[in-house]
């Protein structure tokens, strides 16, 4: 979990599922959602979703996927 790219949560304790993109390594990004919850800290989309609904941020770690990784160094232009 040391690369970044695309990424999918599965909630463990419902159906939602949630896609994102991070230029952070994997590792950095769902520890982030762990403290969200912990936080009650809404700014994380996932985190947020964790804290409405009562779920717990652990049974989202253990259901992490990775989609894409990205294989380039170069920062992201977007249009």
């Amino acid at each position: 979990m040391d690369q970044s790219g695309v990424y999918k949560i599965t909630s463990g304790q419902c159906d939602s599922v949630y896609i994102g993109e991070t230029g952070k390594k994997f590792s950095t990004q769902m520890k982030e959602y762990v403290k969200s919850k912990a936080k009650r800290n809404d700014k994380l989309l996932f985190g947020k979703h964790c804290n409405d609904e009562g779920h717990s941020s652990k049974a989202a770690e253990q259901k992490f996927r990775t989609l894409h990784i990205e294989t380039s160094t170069r920062k992201k232009r977007l249009k």
